[in-house]
């Protein structure tokens, strides 16, 4: 795979277990396969922390942030989008 880095941690549900187990070998290996997933040691861990990173903030469809310490953020803390 001459992929740099997902940038999208459900971008690898959509991937081949061969794909996966080239990824998780490069993250074994001290790369930050998964974009926000930096420290992870497998691939696992660089997806589990990359979606809490991305967690802390608004997604594009539009859900609910949620702050690192678990607290649902409300709507005074969340960045609006202009389209």
């Amino acid at each position: 795979m001459a992929t740099a880095q997902i940038k999208d941690p459900r971008e690898v549900e959509e991937m081949t277990e061969e794909e996966r187990k080239e990824l998780d070998q490069r993250a074994q290996e001290g790369e930050t396969v998964v974009q926000g997933g930096t420290r992870g040691t497998n691939l696992e861990a660089q997806i589990h922390l990359a979606e809490e990173r991305w967690g802390s903030e608004e997604g594009a469809d539009g859900r609910r942030g949620v702050q690192r310490n678990g607290q649902e953020r409300g709507p005074q803390h969340q960045r609006r989008i202009w389209r």
